[in-house]
């Protein structure tokens, strides 16, 4: 790759603004407790809040689509940054449920819709095609790095510097807005040919693709994968509810297993899969296992201050195996060599019902924990989600059968 200053240059930009723009939304991964105590809220409106959000990113992708090759890439990602810190300071105002639902919804369609798919296509067009792995890896390490630092330097200013978690929601607008200023002056203007060419799904496609096993199989694979990821948000209140741990010291332990796991599992996975076991979906199996089995520890772990340290470090090591899958199960579509014409509408019906549990998984457990307070209601949402880590186990176990199956034909 050329040593080109513009170019990584560009790239921090990209970067600083991914590493600030989740912190609104994602509010309850750093200060669940104090978010609930702040704004009166309980386990299943922060549940509801996040499928309201994970709902309208749904049909933002689909207007995005339609607007990403109208619209310059700087301005949709300037202003979809610059929208979320102004939401961010009306969300400091402390408003009521109503509108701070409208404020998920507000996210959810800028955060994601508009937002990512605009920052995937400006770094494509940082570089060739054989520069792509190595910038989205060095854009993903980049992004670890600020998410970091923003979400501790927020955690200082809320509990260090006493000014709670509405000094907090402030200085997350701020760095939104200034990312979102920083990105409309420098970011260059993508050139027509740098543009993203969106593969339609037409119906004939569509058809071809649900008669094939082994899109099903890869989607239920990301589908209980994704219900394993949104049980990793009750951590932190778990941590304070049931072992006495501190509000600041779990958003610190909420920092660490949304965005500092992050760097270590995918390059974890991928070391681990090229050099011992040559197989995406052999790795998704195993993790799946190794997250029973935490799960199982978990929910035996006893309720007790004594054992506070176990139950700190068992929900690292079942972060770390759910981060490593979210960085590797998409490759599966090619693992189980799906024709070239159908990988668009693979990936479109593999995506829409494999993220389906973001709609509806932290509605579900938030009910659960409100319904059952304390220890028991944690124990029944670990017991769900290792059932469904039980679930992904069969389903990886059926597509390594059928990927076998395929190349023991092709072979004859």
């Amino acid at each position: 790759m050329k040593q080109n200053p513009k170019k990584w240059f560009n790239l921090f930009v990209l970067f600083l603004g991914m590493g600030s723009i989740y912190k609104l939304a994602y509010l309850s991964d750093i200060f669940y407790v104090p978010m609930q105590e702040t704004f009166g809220i309980n386990n299943t409106q922060i549940g509801f809040l996040l499928s309201i959000y994970a709902m309208t990113q749904t049909l933002a992708y689909a207007v995005s689509t339609y607007v990403s090759d109208r619209v310059p890439t700087r301005v949709l990602i300037s202003s979809s940054l610059i929208i979320t810190g102004l939401a961010g300071f009306y969300f400091a105002t402390m408003p009521d449920w109503t509108a701070m639902i409208v404020l998920w919804a507000i996210w959810g369609a800028f955060c994601e819709g508009m937002y990512w798919p605009s920052v995937a296509k400006a770094i494509r067009g940082l570089g060739p095609k054989e520069e792509q792995g190595r910038l989205f890896g060095i854009f993903s390490g980049g992004r670890g790095v600020v998410d970091t630092i923003v979400a501790l330097t927020g955690t200082y200013i809320a509990f260090s510097l006493d000014l709670g978690i509405k000094g907090a929601i402030i200085f997350f607008s701020i760095m939104d807005i200034a990312a979102g200023l920083v990105a409309l002056f420098f970011l260059p203007k993508l050139a027509a040919a740098e543009k993203e060419i969106t593969e339609k799904v037409t119906m004939a496609k569509t058809l071809k693709v649900l008669r094939m096993p082994e899109v099903w199989l890869v989607t239920f694979v990301i589908f209980f994968a994704y219900i394993c990821n949104s049980a990793t948000t009750y951590f932190n209140p778990y941590l304070h509810n049931v072992f006495e741990v501190s509000n600041a010291t779990a958003a610190i332990y909420g920092i660490i297993i949304a965005y500092g796991l992050k760097i270590a599992g995918g390059p974890m996975a991928g070391f681990f899969i090229d050099l011992k076991i040559k197989s995406v979906t052999k790795y998704l199996r195993i993790a799946f296992m190794v997250v029973v089995i935490f799960f199982f520890l978990l929910i035996l772990t006893p309720a007790s201050p004594v054992f506070r340290i176990v139950a700190i470090i068992i929900p690292l090591i079942i972060s770390l195996m759910i981060l490593s899958m979210r960085g590797t199960y998409t490759a599966t579509i090619d693992e189980v060599n799906i024709p070239a014409e159908v990988t668009g509408a693979a990936v479109s019906i593999a995506s829409l019902i494999g993220y389906l549990p973001t709609m509806f998984a932290n509605y579900m457990f938030g009910s659960i924990l409100d319904s059952n307070p304390g220890v028991l209601g944690y124990r029944i949402v670990f017991g769900l989600t290792m059932g469904a880590a039980i679930m992904g186990f069969v389903v990886a176990s059926m597509l390594i059968k059928k990927i076998n199956k395929n190349k023991l034909a092709s072979a004859l």
